[in-house]
């Protein structure tokens, strides 16, 4: 009965973790979303758009905005890669 309850424990902590990891990552990729329509002005076309450095209308260069990692984890690297 003891080493069940403890191995229970553990699926908890690592489901808690994948529940904290699924919370995160929206507020990243909303951060990056709007950090790059300050800068440019408007929303990025794809995912790739904020993997990359970017001018601005006024000359401005900022970017990227998330890690390419970030993207590739989320998409089939084929989405990610081409528009």
């Amino acid at each position: 009965m003891v080493a069940t309850c403890g191995r229970n424990d553990r699926v908890v902590a690592g489901e808690s973790s994948r529940v904290a990891k699924a919370q995160a990552d929206p507020r990243t990729l909303g951060s990056a979303i709007r950090i790059f329509t300050a800068h440019k002005g408007a929303l990025p076309v794809a995912l790739v758009d904020l993997t990359q450095a970017t001018t601005n209308g006024l000359g401005h260069s900022a970017g990227p905005f998330i890690a390419a990692q970030f993207c590739a984890t989320k998409t089939s690297s084929s989405k990610c890669r081409n528009r």
